[in-house]
């Protein structure tokens, strides 16, 4: 088997909003190269968390992934997602790794540019990294309640 393990942006210690595209990114990166997703576990809570959840207590990631810590796990490295735009074809040139690696935490990269539009990867990002349902049914009670005052 073949593994792509990824760290989480800032290890987690970002809004909600950047932990869950870096997590898009990890899930992304992993449809793209057809490897099963290690992601080591935020270190750091989501910034301004009270309770100091990390993204894994608020999402549930319905993907082939394991979470843990691989940080000691050889792997070869990804380019710095911020000089670069990966392709299929950069993958492909890495299939002979058994893991490969996001190059550091810091790296979240140019978003937009890391992940080309692909229907697997589309689909992986919107359908398969969900909001734990406590979290869906309290923002379902506040747009009610802003419906109902408005």
């Amino acid at each position: 088997m073949r593994f792509l393990k990824f760290d989480i942006y800032e290890g987690g210690h970002v809004g909600f909003f950047n932990n869950l595209m870096s997590l898009e990114l990890g899930v992304g990166l992993s449809v793209l190269s057809n490897r099963r997703l290690l992601l080591n576990i935020p270190p750091h809570p989501v910034f301004n968390s009270e309770r100091e959840f990390n993204l894994l207590d608020l999402v549930d990631l319905q993907f082939p992934h394991q979470a843990g810590c691989f940080s000691e796990m050889d792997s070869a490295r990804l380019p710095d997602l911020h000089c670069n735009r990966i392709t299929v074809a950069d993958l492909l040139q890495m299939d002979d790794q058994p893991v490969i690696s996001n190059c550091n935490s810091n790296t979240l990269g140019y978003y937009s540019y890391a992940l080309p539009f692909d229907e697997r990867v589309v689909y992986a990002c919107n359908s398969l990294i969900t909001i734990r349902e406590p979290y869906r049914r309290a923002a379902a009670m506040i747009v009610h309640e802003l419906r109902r005052q408005h």
